[in-house]
């Protein structure tokens, strides 16, 4: 048997490759049975071509050194009889079993083998306040429309739903492929992705004659969220300020470096930097929006009880700090996706990138973490789930025929900036 396995590996060295990379793209759901097809006809497939095609030649005349100039081309052993004997079909039945199972997946996915266009009405490109192009908000702009939050939050969920329920991908704007380009136009603007000292004067957005300012903190989702937020509070008159760092909660916590397990001193640098000019700044609105990712960073290694406790206690003091100074809303960080880059293949369906609203540990941690500070302080959490998920509690990639993730956590700028209407009423800002 291990001869025969060395007979061949050659031939499952060429084959192992095409098998297994387009057979993926078919078999999206790493059942056990599908891993197990794929490795069978990677198998058949090169014992087939070894017997047939790799052997034969190597034992025909063609290779030999001719005796003679009139010597003709003479093919031995190309279909021997008695390897067919051997092989007594059953390589062809097992080829058979794996392309059965290749064409039952692709028939039990009619999302993937046609291409139908989900078409939202309501949602049309139009450009927003941040230059993306973004879905037209529910019911207009919210200068000139009040809806009661009930029936905008029911009408963005409808969108979700829809979603949710689609058999296939749209034709996703922007697509997948352009998707690392559209974060939030503020992350790489004036290097607005990290404000301190040296560019705060260039991290604000809206008319600098407005008579009120916000204040924008937290990390890198809280920058995600600027489309939506700058939107929204340019339409109420607001000037925004950011002060967000990438990797850097607004938590009064110890956050190690990224790729060390030292402290990140930077971030401690930031926050200082921040709560100080935030202060002086006396805006009228704070917004605060952290990543529950973070909690995994802690200096202190913190897991479990002692992670939630370590990081309510961070909130609580950042918070009281903040109520001080201004109104104080925090937005709960998105529940996040499958990152489209990885998850849309061939023929994968629109369900292969959806999650649960409350996948992962360090969501549920952050979501404990944020209700007992918000009890302790009385700064009231947007619960930001129904921005993202449907009814069912799963989450989509996509929403009408915006992405909504760059990478699975961070929002694209035209889903943030679309957001605008529902940050409207989740913040109060009147008319």
């Amino acid at each position: 048997m291990t001869q025969y396995i060395g007979n061949i590996s050659y031939s499952l060295y060429l084959w192992h490759f095409p098998v297994v990379i387009l057979g993926s793209a078919y078999l999206t759901q790493a059942a056990p049975s599908r891993i197990v097809a794929l490795g069978l006809g990677a198998v058949v497939f090169s014992v087939l071509s070894f017997h047939f095609v790799e052997d034969p030649i190597r034992r025909s005349n063609w290779l030999a050194r001719k005796k003679s100039a009139t010597a003709s081309f003479r093919y031995q052993n190309c279909f021997p009889s008695e390897m067919m004997k051997r092989l007594g079909g059953g390589g062809l039945v097992a080829l058979a079993i794996t392309v059965a199972l290749l064409v039952h997946n692709v028939e039990n996915d009619p999302g993937n083998t046609r291409a139908i266009a989900l078409s939202l009405q309501n949602v049309q490109a139009t450009t927003g306040a941040s230059g993306a192009e973004v879905p037209t908000p529910i019911t207009g702009s919210p200068s000139t429309a009040a809806p009661a939050a009930q029936s905008l939050q029911s009408q963005w969920s409808s969108r979700i739903d829809d979603a949710l329920t689609a058999t296939s991908f749209p034709d996703l704007n922007p697509s997948v492929d352009d998707l690392p380009q559209h974060k939030a136009p503020q992350w790489t603007q004036n290097d607005c992705g990290t404000t301190g000292a040296w560019n705060a004067t260039l991290c604000v957005y809206g008319n600098k004659d407005a008579r009120k300012t916000a204040a924008v903190f937290g990390d890198s989702i809280a920058l995600s969220y600027l489309p939506g937020l700058i939107k929204a509070l340019n339409d109420h008159g607001y000037l925004v300020h950011s002060f967000v760092a990438g990797s850097c909660p607004g938590a009064d916590v110890a956050v190690v470096a990224e790729g060390t397990r030292t402290v990140s001193q930077s971030c401690l640098d930031h926050r200082k930097w921040a709560m100080s000019a935030i202060a002086s700044e006396k805006p009228d609105l704070i917004i605060a929006a952290d990543s529950d990712l973070l909690m995994n960073n802690l200096v202190s290694r913190a897991a479990g009880q002692a992670m939630i406790e370590e990081w309510t206690q961070g909130d609580v003091r950042t918070w009281s700090q903040l109520a001080k100074v201004a109104k104080t809303v925090v937005l709960a960080s998105p529940p996040g996706s499958k990152s489209l880059l990885d998850c849309r293949t061939v023929n994968a369906a629109p369900d292969n990138c959806a999650l649960e609203t409350n996948s992962g540990p360090t969501r549920n941690a952050a979501r404990q973490a944020e209700s007992a500070a918000s009890k302790q302080t009385s700064v009231p959490v947007v619960d930001t789930s129904k921005w993202f998920c449907g009814t069912d509690g799963r989450c989509p990639s996509f929403v009408g025929t915006v992405p909504v993730y760059v990478d699975g956590i961070h929002l694209t700028r035209a889903y943030s900036a679309s957001l605008a209407p529902l940050m409207s009423s989740a913040l109060q800002l009147p008319v």
